[in-house]
């Protein structure tokens, strides 16, 4: 376990994307980060062509890079029974996994949940995580969270 501030300047050498790891960072700051959950971000948006950024934001909006928490499977849990890093709902998981024949998956993988959304975002599915909403559609976000 690293702690954020210990990698941001390294995130940065990679991505010269400062902005949004200071924006990652200075809220999750005294939370240990896996840092290969950082890195394997960096590697997924770029594979598929996606925004970091919207990705980066997305994560610390649901779970503040968290993966591990009292829920079901140990994992981080919401209200309405997300799961981990991503805040899942098993029946938009499944629904993925399958549209995206990407069943070898395990939601229960924060490294899983990352390389899924990506795919999900990199397919016009961003509106699923309210927290894509709230930063890029907030039209949106507020009609169906008022």
């Amino acid at each position: 376990m690293v702690y954020a501030p210990q990698i941001v300047e390294k995130a940065y050498a990679k991505t010269k994307e400062f902005d949004i790891y200071e924006y990652v960072f200075s809220r999750v700051e005294k939370l240990p980060i896996r840092e290969e959950y950082v890195e394997h971000a960096i590697a997924i948006a770029e594979k598929y062509e996606i925004s970091l950024e919207e990705l980066a934001r997305t994560i610390t909006c649901e779970s503040g890079w968290t993966q591990r928490g009292s829920g079901k499977w140990g994992l981080l849990s919401g209200k309405a029974g997300e799961l981990g890093i991503l805040q899942y709902k098993l029946g938009t998981w499944l629904a993925f996994e399958k549209e995206f024949k990407q069943e070898e998956l395990v939601i229960k993988d924060a490294f899983d949940q990352i390389t899924l959304t990506a795919i999900a975002f990199a397919n016009d599915k961003k509106n699923h995580w309210s927290c894509y909403l709230k930063y890029y559609e907030p039209k949106l976000y507020k009609k169906y969270f008022p």
